[in-house]
């Protein structure tokens, strides 16, 4: 009887913990696929707009919808590892994570460009977007990144300092804010982190603050290939002297994250906060716990 008793109890005790871990569970499978089909459309659309001549569109399309799932399966699993990096309290984590993160991120750019899977690496270093490529000689071709200059220019203006050591510990252009609390402890943009100065001593759960934000640094380049679906017309832009001077120099990464976010931010009901996807996906990243919404 009491062995009965104890198996019964065992099997409540699993019940509730399989409950409550399925909500994590299914929110983190949500992400996953959003992750992976958002980078396979990207790849297929992007592969079919690009196709070589003879090529049957389906080919196209098929082809890289797989190799851009593949993209973002690596995505989803470098954001995921976010939440580790800031644990571990090892900063060359935050590095290697980004370099894994932009492996993803090319081989969603070389299936929208209908390319090699690894034709190209691309991955964004500070205020400069720079491309590696591999098809015949190794050419490593740096520019300037257009939304990273944009942010940059932006946080510079409205008083904003550079945290140099913050920079070289994170990766990517960190700012302080100054002391005083606005709207939020902290947002990421583009290659850019800003932050209020010394929110570990003031937000309880600082250790999330920063795979929070890295997360949504991310999220603008998820959408950066989309770019690509209009490399037909920047290839004939691309004869204009002008532009193809311009061209050098500048990455044309247009933030359509940003439009997607704020378009969010309008349509959806208060309390607007997590029910917006992005800040959902960065703040289950950052924490690994179910997030309310």
């Amino acid at each position: 009887m009491k062995l009965k008793l104890a198996l019964l109890v065992a099997l409540l005790l699993i019940f509730r913990t399989n409950g409550n871990a399925q909500n994590y569970q299914s929110q983190q499978s949500q992400l996953l696929v959003y992750n992976v089909g958002l980078n396979a459309l990207i790849g297929g659309i992007g592969g079919v707009i690009n196709k070589k001549e003879g090529e049957k569109w389906h080919q196209a399309f098929f082809k890289n919808c797989a190799f851009g799932g593949l993209g973002g399966l690596v995505k989803y699993h470098s954001k995921y590892l976010n939440y580790q990096t800031s644990k571990e309290k090892n900063f060359g984590l935050n590095y290697l994570n980004r370099a894994y993160y932009y492996l993803g991120h090319s081989i969603t750019n070389n299936a929208s460009l209908n390319r090699g899977i690894c034709s190209n690496y691309s991955f964004q270093l500070y205020l400069f977007n720079v491309d590696v490529n591999f098809t015949d000689k190794i050419k490593i071709k740096p520019k300037i990144s257009l939304t990273t200059f944009f942010f940059t220019n932006f946080y510079l203006i409205n008083g904003y300092k550079i945290n140099l050591n913050k920079s070289l510990k994170y990766g990517v252009i960190y700012y302080d804010r100054g002391h005083t609390l606005e709207k939020q402890i902290a947002f990421g943009s583009a290659n850019t982190i800003a932050a209020i100065d010394g929110f570990e001593k003031k937000y309880p759960e600082p250790s999330i603050v920063i795979p929070h934000e890295m997360t949504h640094t991310y999220q603008f380049a998820d959408y950066y290939a989309l770019n690509y679906f209009f490399e037909p017309l920047h290839s004939r832009m691309r004869k204009n002297k002008t532009m193809k001077v311009l061209d050098r120099f500048i990455c044309w990464d247009l933030p359509f994250f940003f439009l997607s976010y704020h378009t969010q931010n309008m349509l959806k009901p208060d309390p607007v906060h997590y029910n917006n996807f992005y800040e959902f996906e960065a703040q289950a990243m950052a924490t690994r716990r179910y997030v309310p919404r």
